[in-house]
């Protein structure tokens, strides 16, 4: 018989004293800079935060260190002056700046340290660049044919294929790409085309370009429409929301903004294991979220909301799965020029975090949900600018030996607490203060702090024309 743990757990919630925090203010326009486009403040580098103003002919990075002091500056010449067309992809090791001119996309590639030793290579072309995130010195680009997208060399310039079989007259683009710190396999999903008809997959090759395995998201009328990887002893996981017998313009390789997704539930599958696993699990199996969702009178809105993986982990018998729990913010905005109201996407509303436990063959032991209530401040997301290969999750898991330690951001408290026996243990709020009253526009900044290294995080804020950047300690 299944074994499933309810419990309704009333914990103690210990506050802290206000945070420690570091605060730097700096200057970000001079006489020399008309006015920018765009501003972003990302951590590099482990302990490292960049600065990235974009004016209208430079690009000006600055570097700064752990205790928020300016360690380096440089300006760069803008390519593409006094165009929108510039955009960003930041690994660990090095900013990419991707410009458009003429046409034709320009790469420079800046290394990440004081020098911010820059050069040029050929053109790539967002969603077809990724750098791998294990080993920054590859990048992967969309190709055509059989192999359809291949590694590069940084340094050698040799490259991988990376193959798939196709049929006659059939074509496959790559729509998104996914590495891993502790696994060398690459994990991309997929679009293959053949007389205007399009099937949507996920595949898994190893580092030679081989292609391991692969399947159909759309199988028995059972469409996956979100796919979240993770990398558990380089056995890879892909966790999302799935539907039930979905309309054809619901089966797409990317989800649309939508008040009312209307997911069916979260799949949970394992793509290289001895032991497959496939599991679909309703919302409703996953009784103390349902129970919560009950006490906040929001049962019946569960067509809107959606299921984010953020971590899995291993512990003892079981894999406890980490994600959070969403909806799409929409505001009316009027549009002057059409002189109407129009609805326009606003970010994602975050508003539960679910944690649930799982044995060896995929059923639900245990379930753990925390409530919040973001509202007016979507969960922070990347920009449509910025591409960040490496963006922190908005749950940080880290597991030593037994201990599972999660953290998170949330308004102006950085929230810690520990997973054990299927509970939520030594569980503690940290607040800070932010010295700006600005909340900025979701898709430009983010709305709170964002993990940073150790026990500290990051928030950047904007006061007229002055940066500031402050260094935030939480308690454990």
């Amino acid at each position: 018989m299944k074994k499933y743990i309810i419990t309704l757990i009333v914990s103690v919630l210990t506050i802290s004293s206000f945070a420690q925090t570091v605060n730097k203010k700096y200057p970000y326009k001079d006489k020399r800079r008309d006015y920018f486009y765009y501003k972003i403040s990302y951590p590099v580098n482990n302990k490292e935060i960049l600065s990235i103003f974009t004016f209208k002919d430079v690009i000006t990075l600055r570097l700064y260190d752990a205790q928020l002091n300016q360690i380096a500056e440089k300006n760069i010449a803008r390519q593409s002056k006094g165009d929108y067309s510039t955009d960003y992809y930041l690994s660990n090791k090095y900013l990419f700046i991707i410009e458009e001119i003429k046409k034709e996309k320009v790469t420079t590639r800046v290394s990440l340290d004081e020098n911010f030793k820059s050069m040029n290579f050929a053109g790539a072309k967002k969603p077809y660049f990724y750098v791998d995130i294990s080993n920054n010195n590859y990048y992967y680009g969309a190709s055509k044919g059989n192999t359809y997208f291949n590694r590069v060399n940084f340094n050698t310039k040799n490259t991988v294929d990376y193959s798939t079989n196709l049929n006659e007259g059939e074509k496959v683009s790559v729509t998104e790409f996914s590495s891993f710190k502790t696994s060398e396999l690459m994990a991309v999903s997929r679009t293959k085309e053949v007389n205007k008809k399009q099937g949507h997959e996920v595949a898994l090759h190893d580092t030679t370009g081989k292609e391991l395995t692969a399947f159909s998201r759309l199988e028995n009328n059972i469409f996956k429409s979100t796919v979240g990887f993770s990398n558990i002893d380089d056995v890879i996981y892909t966790v999302g929301n799935y539907k039930e017998a979905p309309k054809n313009d619901e089966i797409r390789d990317t989800e649309d903004h939508s008040s009312k997704p209307k997911y069916t539930g979260i799949y949970l599958k394992n793509m290289n294991a001895k032991n497959p696993i496939e599991k679909y699990y309703k919302f409703s199996d996953f009784k103390n979220f349902n129970n919560q969702m009950e006490i906040d009178k929001r049962v019946n809105e569960i067509d809107k909301y959606r299921f984010r993986l953020e971590n899995i982990v291993s512990n003892k018998n079981e894999m406890i799965v980490i994600g959070t729990i969403d909806k799409d913010a929409f505001t009316d905005s009027y549009d002057i020029l059409d002189k109407r109201y129009e609805t326009v996407y606003n970010g994602q509303e975050l508003t539960y975090i679910l944690i649930f436990g799982i044995n060896n063959t995929g059923d639900i032991l245990w379930d753990q949900v925390i409530t919040l209530d973001w509202k007016d401040h979507p969960k922070h997301e990347q920009t449509s600018s910025c591409i960040v290969n490496n963006f922190p999750k908005t749950v940080t898991v880290k597991k030593e030996a037994n201990k599972i330690e999660c953290h998170y951001s949330f308004g102006k408290n950085i929230f810690y607490f520990e997973i054990e026996n299927g509970q939520l243990i030594n569980r503690k709020k940290t607040p800070y203060i932010s010295r700006s009253g600005e909340t900025g526009l979701v898709e430009f900044q983010f709305k709170s702090s964002i993990y940073w290294y150790d026990n500290f995080y990051f928030n950047e804020d904007g006061v007229g024309e002055s940066l500031l950047l402050d260094k935030i300690e939480f308690d454990k």
